[in-house]
């Protein structure tokens, strides 16, 4: 037999080694990065061997991550083909000849020992008859395949075509590791720009140290917190803008981390001395990672909690206001009850001894002295926040001077009151009585800072603000205000005392000397008033409160002493029931109304009253404590009296906060008929006459 090849095969074995060589030549020019995506690099490696070795369809595979499938990445011919994958517990033995051969050449797909057991499902579906694959391997191992696939009819293939596709494989190999270290280089830096953008953006503030403590990196955030610039702290070592106490601290923590024989991450929170010289509360993450090859450094993470500290100290204050509020709101009841009880006798005493005057000043000093206890009342209700305030328009200038008699019966001999009150016609909208409250909290609070005597001195003036002030204790505004200001030549605060000074049961004072509630009374009324408030002292030479009171543009209203002004009304014989679980204020009822021409009925109790509503019709209104003894209160007789007949006025007294009587769901409806504790007989004299003439359907 002839086994010498004739011209014909001579000829076509050229022609394929041609068509091999150039093929190699344009693929060996090829890089992972010549398209869009190695996707597309894939499939023109396809397209160029499919014309070289002449079949139908040429494919290239990889294996996943777990090298149990291969994955179809790249097909002359993937128009609408779906993707394939291989599975291994499929087709073992196709595996297993992917990991010990270079090369496998078949010429009948379906009956082959390693390739029949893809006769169902992938020889089927693309009708491929033979196989010519070559084993993509890299340092790594197999990493995949490059299938050159006869479709329609078997082929014998030849030795250079074998080797051709070997080599093929080699360049799919070298372009794949070439677009792997490309691919693991894009994501390092993928990653070093999401690290760095995270850094930069994120509120907390990043800092590098190395083994020396000195700053190797600064994120922005840091000059957020501190006012440091980046450039401020580079190269600098830990601690230069700190005290010498402060600095020894942070570098003991320092040693024991660059000695290796603290902690890998400590967490501590301490004061940063900001640029300004004020200080930042930090909570700080430090993170030894001087062995870390890219960082060699400690690495310290600061969040700024200075804002949450101080929300801290304000629950605190909120929760020390709210103790108070309970505590004030059960006294302010039985000592509005004493003080209605001692002012109400004072004044029907007075009106027995117009004839003889020392007799007279002594029931107005007892007079004086319960207008005094019910202010304090007042006072402690407000600071609770359990009684809103009532504003009126008034010139604060006419408030203090109308205060200028009491503010200096509370001054002892060697303090000496002056005032230098400003001509300005501008009003202010304030709660008089709050207003005055926090005047005489400010003046005793000096004269207390003048042991051995000095001078307090109350100022008005009309101001204009062009821009916010800075540096106050209540936030002022740019805008026109009337400002009070309160100053003493006393011993002054430091600074520790000055921020502390609004804080409730704060007090520098000996015990049993204050209650530390002056100054947070103070703040409340500047805080419901919308204004501002400024703090200006220094130990050994003084203090200042200035309180900055916005202007209104509206008529001032007419203050006057309404016990003074207001004539009571007489009765013309009218039944009155009186309602008061206290005896002695009982009475002081009675005496208060059957003198100007009323009949009195008591009760000492809710369920009482309705009892001698429902048995006398005679009675014509009806005055009754709120809060009793028993299951019945004053809102329940009020009710009981509105059905029984709905234009029997009546009044409710209580010595409550409203805060306290508005926890009660018909504190609205009879809101309008409540009278404050300590009474004034002449205003409810009045308030009953008015009542019984105008027969008001809600009560008077």
């Amino acid at each position: 037999m002839n086994t010498q090849p004739n011209n014909n095969d001579l000829q076509k074995q050229t022609q394929r080694l041609e068509a091999q060589t150039r093929a190699l030549i344009q693929l060996s020019k090829m890089s992972f990065d010549q398209h869009d995506s190695i996707d597309d690099t894939l499939k023109e490696i396809c397209d160029i061997t499919a014309e070289a070795v002449d079949v139908g369809r040429v494919s290239i595979w990889f294996f996943d991550a777990s090298k149990e499938n291969l994955i179809c990445k790249g097909s002359n011919n993937r128009n609408g083909e779906r993707e394939f994958i291989i599975e291994r517990s499929l087709v073992p033995k196709y595996f297993e000849a992917l990991e010990n051969r270079r090369c496998l050449a078949v010429v009948k797909a379906n009956e082959n020992e390693y390739t029949s057991e893809l006769t169902a499902t992938y020889l089927k579906d693309f009708n491929i008859k033979s196989m010519l694959d070559a084993y993509i391997r890299t340092t790594k191992g197999a990493n995949g395949v490059i299938c050159c696939e006869s479709v329609g009819a078997e082929r014998h293939w030849h030795e250079d075509e074998k080797s051709f596709v070997a080599s093929v494989a080699d360049i799919v190999a070298r372009l794949t590791q070439e677009y792997e270290r490309f691919d693991t280089y894009q994501k390092l830096i993928e990653q070093e720009a999401i690290f760095k953008a995270v850094i930069e953006h994120i509120s907390e503030g990043t800092m590098i140290l190395d083994n020396k403590g000195r700053h190797t990196y600064v994120s922005p955030a840091m000059e957020r917190i501190t006012g440091f610039t980046q450039e401020d702290l580079m190269g600098r070592e830990l601690g230069f803008s700190m005290t010498e106490e402060e600095r020894s601290a942070a570098w003991d923590v320092m040693d024991e981390i660059i000695s290796g024989k603290g902690k890998k991450v400590y967490s501590l929170e301490r004061e940063f001395p900001k640029k300004d010289g004020s200080k930042a509360n930090l909570l700080s993450l430090v993170y030894n990672l001087i062995d870390e090859p890219h960082i060699n450094g400690i690495v310290i993470i600061n969040r700024d909690i200075t804002d949450l500290r101080n929300a801290e100290k304000q629950l605190v204050r909120s929760k020390k206001m709210e103790v108070l509020g309970q505590l004030t709101g059960g006294l302010a009841h039985d000592f509005n009850n004493l003080l209605a009880i001692i002012s109400g006798n004072s004044h029907l005493l007075a009106s027995f001894l117009s004839d003889d005057p020392r007799l007279i000043e002594l029931v107005n000093e007892i007079k004086f002295a319960s207008l005094r206890g019910e202010a304090l009342i007042k006072r402690l209700l407000s600071v609770s926040r359990g009684s809103s305030m009532k504003a009126e328009n008034v010139l604060a200038g006419n408030v203090v001077l109308n205060m200028e008699h009491v503010l200096n019966k509370l001054l002892p001999e060697g303090v000496d009151l002056n005032l230098n009150l400003g001509r300005t016609e501008w009003s202010v909208g304030v709660d008089v009585g709050s207003l005055e409250n926090s005047i005489i909290n400010m003046v005793l609070n000096a004269k207390d800072a003048m042991p051995d005597g000095g001078n307090i001195t109350i100022e008005t003036e009309g101001v204009t603000l062009a821009e916010p002030l800075t540096g106050a204790l209540v936030e002022v505004a740019a805008g026109d205000y009337v400002t009070i200001s309160i100053k003493d030549d006393g011993t002054g605060m430091d600074a520790p005392t000055a921020e502390r000074s609004l804080e409730p049961f704060f007090t520098t004072k000996l015990s049993g000397a204050g209650t530390g509630l002056g100054l947070s009374m103070v703040h409340r009324f500047v805080e419901s008033s919308n204004a501002g408030l400024v703090l200006n002292t220094k130990l050994g030479e003084g203090t200042s409160f200035v309180i900055y009171l916005p202007r209104v543009q509206l008529e001032v209203e007419e203050t006057t002493d309404s016990a003074m002004t207001v004539s009571g009304s007489k009765g013309e014989g009218q039944t009155i029931l009186v309602v008061d679980d206290e005896p002695a204020l009982l009475k002081l009822l009675v005496n208060i109304l059957e003198p100007v021409g009323y009949n009195v009925v008591e009760a000492i109790n809710a369920q009482d009253a309705i009892d001698m509503l429902d048995a006398n019709p005679d009675i014509d209104a009806v005055i009754t404590d709120v809060v009793m003894p028993g299951v019945l209160n004053g809102f329940d007789l009020a009710l009981h009296a509105k059905e029984t007949k709905p234009d029997m006025p009546v009044i409710l007294l209580s010595g409550y906060s409203e805060q306290t009587l508005a926890q009660d769901a018909r504190y609205e409806r009879f809101v309008g008929c409540l009278v404050e504790k300590p009474i004034d007989y002449m205003e409810l004299t009045k308030r009953l006459g008015q009542a019984l003439l105008s027969k008001n359907q809600v009560c008077c």
